[in-house]
């Protein structure tokens, strides 16, 4: 749904304590697997004086129709498979708890086309709470704007900002447009925090 087309998104787990493709499922046999790593790997963890295996050093590979994004896919579709994986871990939480997360998101449109980018900013307005940093509110259309609570950061200052309707006229859902020149001057220039005028 967040590229805008059915694509089937899996995603394997690889830890470090086992070779994950032997087919072990049962706890016990894991929690042995995970000691006899341990107890091998002890002397190189002692010499290098860090934890080279557990959970911290586990990863995830996601696959798109059978194609491994990490090696495969481009930086776009990568960021659109784990944007995926957090909003189904609020989707869960959501239902485990009862209760809707806050869901934190850093910069999440810098390298999608315009496209991706209406259909993942749909997904996250329906996530509850969302915090969504970037560095240019032309990424977003004017409704989601309208809705937003506007906050800007600069050298350590945040300042509410109000949404001005004309700073962003082109179509919603991320549709590609050239914003208007006017929207680069006002940009461009410099901010001054009403806390440091004075």
């Amino acid at each position: 749904e967040l590229g805008g087309s059915q694509h089937d998104l899996a995603l394997a787990y690889r830890p470090t304590s086992h070779d994950a493709t032997g087919g072990a499922t049962d706890v016990g046999a894991l929690t042995d697997l995970y000691a006899a790593r341990v107890r091998e790997m002890l002397p190189r963890e002692i010499e290098a004086g860090v934890s080279l295996v557990g959970p911290h050093r586990d990863d995830f590979t996601f696959m798109v129709d059978g194609v491994n994004l990490h090696d495969y896919g481009s930086r776009g579709q990568q960021r659109l498979a784990v944007l995926a994986l957090k909003l189904a871990e609020a989707q869960f939480m959501r239902k485990q708890t009862e209760e809707q997360p806050i869901l934190l998101l850093d910069d999440i449109l810098s390298e999608l086309d315009p496209v991706r980018r209406g259909f993942v900013l749909a997904q996250a307005g329906r996530a509850g709470q969302t915090l969504i940093t970037t560095t240019d509110l032309n990424d977003f259309g004017s409704d989601l704007l309208s809705r937003a609570r506007i906050v800007r950061v600069e050298r350590g200052t945040l300042t509410p900002q109000e949404h001005d309707s004309t700073v962003h006229e082109g179509p919603p859902n991320g549709t590609a447009y050239a914003p208007p020149t006017t929207v680069r001057r006002v940009a461009e220039q410099p901010f001054e925090s009403s806390a440091n005028t004075g």
